[in-house]
């Protein structure tokens, strides 16, 4: 795993060598965040675009949890490199790409606790602090989607999100499949009434089994108000060709 571990990073260094993104490694609560960004000097007063990653390789199989969540594949990498945006940042989840000693809840039961959205709140607050953002745009795919919109849910400065393949409704998901719920972490679907006032986007695969359209259905029927909640179906699957739809997508949205 620790091998598997290492190429992959290395091709996540060469593959995005030409943007020339810079990784570091931010400690903040009780948790380290690994982070992809470009030169970010320029972006002052400007919003910044977050692309949060997914699960990752949370479970080998249906029954034996990884000793690794580090991705293989990463869809939220392919979409910042295919963006090709100047004032961007990729945060991995807790317990990627780092040597971080985790308890495996941190990625399975808990993996959207509060203590987790709070290390994200606070990793946004220094960033803006640093480079002075004006504001937040939240990119997620799959469980990624789940933290933008619970981090959406308690900021005032995220001017939209936007989800991809994403398990907003986690307690209908679990059911859905038939696995043990996240106990210990919070459901986007229970935060409708903070979310109702801010636009956003949601990208759902036709052909996706893992989080399917009917997901989405229950997230949003917990809406009293739906005026600002917007989505699109694509054919493809839960990590198929996810870059062309969505940059195709990013032209059609109206920046606030």
């Amino acid at each position: 795993m620790k091998i598997l571990k290492s190429l992959f990073i290395l091709f996540i260094t060469l593959f995005f060598s030409a943007c020339t993104l810079k990784e570091n490694t931010y400690h903040v609560k009780t948790h380290d965040i690994y982070t992809l960004k470009p030169e970010l000097t320029q972006c002052k007063n400007q919003p910044l675009f977050v692309y949060i990653e997914g699960d990752g390789l949370a479970w080998k199989t249906k029954y034996e949890i990884s000793n690794d969540p580090t991705p293989t594949n990463s869809v939220s990498l392919k979409l910042l490199k295919a963006a090709k945006q100047p004032c961007a940042i990729y945060l991995a989840r807790p317990c990627q790409y780092t040597k971080q000693t985790c308890d495996k809840k941190e990625y399975t039961s808990h993996r959207y606790s509060y203590v987790i959205i709070q290390s994200y709140d606070t990793l946004l607050n220094e960033l803006k602090t640093e480079f002075g953002f004006s504001s937040f745009v939240l990119v997620g795919h799959s469980g990624g989607g789940v933290i933008a919109a619970l981090l959406a849910s308690q900021r005032e400065d995220i001017d939209f999100f936007i989800t991809i393949a994403s398990n907003l409704d986690t307690l209908f998901w679990t059911n859905y499949h038939n696995i043990s719920p996240l106990i210990g972490s919070l459901n986007p679907a229970d935060f409708a009434y903070l979310l109702e006032n801010i636009p956003q986007y949601h990208l759902i695969g036709k052909n996706d089994t893992n989080v399917p359209f009917e997901v989405f259905q229950s997230y949003e029927s917990k809406f009293k108000n739906t005026q600002n909640i917007h989505y699109r179906l694509y054919s493809t699957n839960h990590t198929d060709n996810w870059e062309k739809f969505y940059t195709d997508f990013l032209k059609t949205v109206r920046r606030k």
